[in-house]
């Protein structure tokens, strides 16, 4: 890229503000804007890496939902053809903030003060709480000098939100999966960030420039950065540093999680304030179901299962037996009627089973729940030992058992387990969960409770272990392997030990499922893998269980040690019932149900249901869903090496499964996984269950919508009798099947703005300007100006729109964006030769754009009809309804005045002339 070079016809290069192998970043001129405004472009290098591809496509949706005035907001993002070799530049716009990096002044050999420290850690927290209490919250963690930017306006900004998540930064400074060595926190490096990580970060930045020493050239003792002396002296500069400030700073350097201050706010309240106690003990969050008990002699903990709660459980008995109730008797209606089957497959019988097994599986389904919602874990922990016990409605069913003198440490961890089972399925990769580590094993309680209520728990067992004698806690010594050496341990190969372990998992999780899963000898129908799941399952779910109140409970805590458990018999019968009842619904719901095949999918347990091989057998595979089969999966997954591989092998990239494929990439927001598919051959105009084009616009992806048409496919094409796709993209939900007179403006729909650049690019590309409903003949220029879209407007009649093409009930586009409310629409149409007197040719709905501008409320809207000449006593039928019949009468503009109640409106008509029906020359 050269200075003055021009990017989407819109971006004038000026200078060049930074490189290295994977990025340049420019300042450049927004062209579209006037006068023209400065934005920095951020471009990623010819034929890029899949990882920093990602990270450009990540840190593009996370500022494209942000909105702070201390955030460089997102404006656009795009890929163009390089022009030099093949492949594609991908570049990113953002606005432009003039001013210079905190990493300069360390360049400089320039230092903070303590209270310009102060003040830049005071903005940077403000900019956190917003980033941390947002749903669900968005971690930095990657905050340093060099990403913390001052302005000219003396503001402190937060940029570079590349590493929002887990991934492999290629810069100078950077030594592991997320974050710079230096700034990042131990628990980072195990992939566990939380809020705290980046109050950690932000301390051992706020330490680099007050210093001038970078956090990891600083002495260390135990794991704490020492960045004063005794006598208070900062070390480097040796300015003088206030207790308090150092305490604070220590505070957020502390290298376990859970003795930093929990949350940015409680950080800013310390600052401010001053308190001499830096960390404040968490209360229990409220509405946790854990019960805490702390006797000076054992400290009991009792944690109930997730499960829905009481009102949840009843509600769902009456829902149950209401339906039932009503199926019951429909049923017996159905019996006592004439009519009946007259084949065994008869659509009514296969309706009636459905509609029945729904039923039972909402049955059962309510059943579990009443039966997950008697489960709790029990801790119980003495002077010498402790026991977890798992309890059920039937007794106690697992036990771990521990020594206190073996305790190393209670801490709140992250168990990485996406959709273990139905319960846990809850839309998270990560579970929180609090640990107890031995030297022996892990023992977990608390798994998949919120984050505060996991914090707090760890801090109470802390606490109460820390009442204990010393001499009955473990020493938290380095490893038997470790101590064996007489060199001291080296702080840089231990972390980079750490990185290789990180990058070891984050291989095995995105990675090749040849590599991580073993290939099955012989293939097994689907139906043997259903079976096979549910027999399983029955197993588990039915097991045999301790009964309550046994005495060798008791004496097994007595004696230390794991005893055997004694067995509850169980019916057979009962047994063989339910699980030929499971294994039926399981059946249905397999070849009837697409959630559990998407559960199949997502589930790791289950992996004998994922294929296992990529040979060219298995990549033209039919019997399996078309989310489920090799190619679409791994689009899905944005596997790139993955998909090259199965195309390579023969999967069928030209018809349907290709174009499933796309649709997934689409859905996953794979830039370059749908590049791929397209130049090998996938058909832009391919058709599934419908025009893939259409798919691709419902998932409101401008991006994929313009590759296929840059690719060919054609906007005008339909699916039978639907409408076309043009005019379903400006549909928006509910249905504006015409313009009603009463509906509520509140809730009239509007697309957003994704999908009015998917609108955009469909008419770019040649949609048909002039389309409309087949029903109603309700066109697109009508949803535009109803919708309050004024560039569609603009550009739709800049297609060849007509302004004055009625619908079948004789609304024109200005009655819609009169009814919207919207000016700048209204103005448009009015500037294109809109009429304003054009009533409906049905007697009963003779309503004028004057009209529906008085419905709106819009007074703005009123003048500009008047003053184009709209006439002020046009008057139309309404209809009431009173006394059980339909009475029809008749009224003007003002009358609708006087029912809206405006008097601003009301004042202006009758200085425009208006009068009252009544008040007319009757015929």
């Amino acid at each position: 890229m050269q200075p003055g070079q021009v990017l989407q016809q819109r971006y004038q290069l000026e200078k060049r503000l930074g490189q290295n192998n994977a990025r340049e970043t420019w300042l450049a001129n927004d062209l579209a804007s006037q006068p023209a405004e400065q934005v920095v472009v951020k471009l990623l290098a010819q034929n890029p890496e899949w990882q920093d591809i990602q990270l450009l496509e990540r840190e593009a949706t996370v500022l494209k939902n942000l909105r702070h005035p201390k955030i460089p907001r997102y404006r656009d993002a795009f890929s163009l053809d390089s022009q030099n070799a093949e492949g594609y530049w991908f570049g990113l716009v953002q606005t432009y903030v003039p001013g210079v990096t905190l990493r300069s002044l360390l360049d400089h050999h320039q230092c903070l003060t303590e209270k310009q420290a102060r003040a830049i850690a005071t903005q940077v927290l403000q900019i956190l709480i917003h980033l941390h209490e947002l749903n669900p919250p968005v971690l930095h963690r990657d905050i340093k000098p060099s990403n913390l930017l001052l302005g000219d306006d003396k503001q402190v900004y937060l940029i570079d939100f590349g590493t929002v998540q887990n991934r492999a930064k290629r810069e100078r400074t950077t030594m592991t999966v997320v974050g710079t060595y230096g700034y990042t926190s131990l628990e980072q490096y195990r992939g566990q960030t939380v809020p705290a990580s980046d109050l950690f970060s932000l301390g051992t930045s706020l330490v680099h420039l007050l210093t001038g020493v970078a956090p990891n050239d600083l002495p260390t003792k135990q794991l704490r950065i020492q960045f004063a002396d005794d006598e208070g002296n900062l070390l480097g500069n040796h300015a003088p540093i206030s207790p308090q400030f150092r305490r604070w700073l220590e505070t957020l350097t502390q290298p376990a999680v859970e003795n930093r201050f929990g949350s940015a706010r409680q950080a800013l309240e310390a600052l401010q304030t001053g308190r001499s106690s830096p960390i404040a003990l968490l209360s229990q969050p409220a509405g946790s179901r854990i019960r805490l008990q702390a006797l000076p002699q054992e400290l009991i903990i009792k944690v109930p299962a997730l499960a829905p709660s009481k009102s949840t459980i009843a509600l769902s008995l009456l829902g149950v037996l209401a339906f039932g109730g009503l199926l019951a008797s429909l049923t017996m209606l159905f019996l006592k009627s004439d009519i009946r089957f007259h084949y065994r497959f008869d659509p009514l019988y296969i309706v009636a089973v459905t509609v029945w097994l729904a039923w039972l599986v909402m049955a059962l389904s309510w059943l579990k729940a009443i039966y997950a919602y008697t489960k709790y874990q029990k801790v119980r922990i003495d002077k010498t030992q402790f026991l977890l016990e798992w309890w059920s409605l039937t007794g106690r069913y697992r036990r771990q058992q521990g020594q206190v003198k073996d305790i190393q440490e209670v801490k709140q961890s992250v168990q990485f387990a996406p959709a273990r089972s139905l319960r846990l399925k809850t839309g998270k990769t990560e579970l929180e969960m609090v640990t107890i580590a031995t030297a022996q094993q892990p023992y977990n309680l608390a798994i998949g409770y919120t984050a505060a209520e996991c914090t707090w728990l760890t801090q109470e067992i802390n606490n109460w272990l820390q009442d204990l004698p010393t001499a009955q806690l473990a020493k938290k010594s380095p490893p038997a392997e470790l101590t064996k050496t007489a060199k001291p341990l080296n702080e840089k190969r231990v972390h980079q030990s750490v990185q290789s372990q990180v990058r070891v998992k984050q291989e095995r999780e995105k990675g090749d499922s040849r590599a991580s899963q073993p290939t099955p000898s012989k293939r097994q129908s689907i139906i043997t893998r259903i079976l096979l799941f549910f027999v399983a399952a029955i197993g588990t779910a039915f097991r045999s269980e301790p009964a309550q109140g046994q005495p060798q409970m008791q004496q097994a805590w007595e004696d230390g040690g794991d005893q055997p458990m004694p067995q509850r018999k169980q019916s057979l019968i009962v047994n063989a019932v339910i699980s030929l009842l499971l294994a039926g619904v399981g059946i249905v719901a397999t070849f009837w149900s697409e959630p559990f095949l998407n559960f199949v999918q997502d589930s790791p347990q289950l992996s004998f249901f994922h294929p296992k091989t990529t040979s060219p057998r298995l990549t033209q595979s039919t019997n399996l869903s078309p989310s489920l089969r090799p190619l679409p999966l791994a689009a899905k997954q944005g596997n790139l090496q993955q998909v090259n591989h199965l195309i390579k092998t023969g999967a069928d990239i030209s018809g349907k499964e290709g174009a499933n494929a796309f649709l997934q990439a689409a859905r996953g927001n794979h830039t370059t996984i749908m590049q791929v598919l397209l130049q090998k051959g996938v058909n832009p105009n391919a058709r599934n269950s419908s025009l893939l084009l259409r798919n691709v616009m419902r998932e409101n992806n401008a991006i994929a919508v313009k590759l296929l048409l840059k690719a060919g496919a054609n906007p005008n094409a339909t699916d039978g009798n639907t409408d076309s796709i043009l005019l379903e993209s400006l549909l928006g939900n509910p249905y504006i099947g015409f313009l009603s007179w009463d509906y509520q403006l509140n809730r009239f729909p509007i697309v957003g703005e994704t999908r009015v650049e998917v609108v955009k690019a469909l008419i770019e590309a040649g949609a048909d300007p002039k389309d409309r409903d087949r029903s109603n003949g309700t066109n697109v220029l009508m949803l535009a100006a109803g919708q309050g879209h004024t560039d569609l407007v603009k550009l739709l009649i800049q297609k060849g729109a007509n302004v004055n093409s009625p619908n079948a009930y004789g609304d024109t586009p200005l009655m819609y964006a009169a009814r919207r409310g919207s000016i700048s629409a209204v103005k448009v149409l009015l500037e294109n030769k809109a009429k304003v007197n054009a009533p409906a040719p049905n007697p009963y709905h003779r309503r004028t754009p004057l009209m529906y501008a008085v419905k709106s409320g819009v007074i703005e809207i009123v003048k500009l009809l008047l003053a184009k000449g709209a006439d002020v006593n046009a008057f139309t039928n309404e209809r009431d309804i009173a006394s059980g019949r339909i009475r029809y009468f008749k009224s003007t503009v003002l009358d609708h005045a006087l029912q809206i109640g405006d008097p601003n409106i009301t004042a202006l008509l009758k200085k425009s002339g208006a009068k009252f029906y009544l008040q007319l020359p009757q015929p």
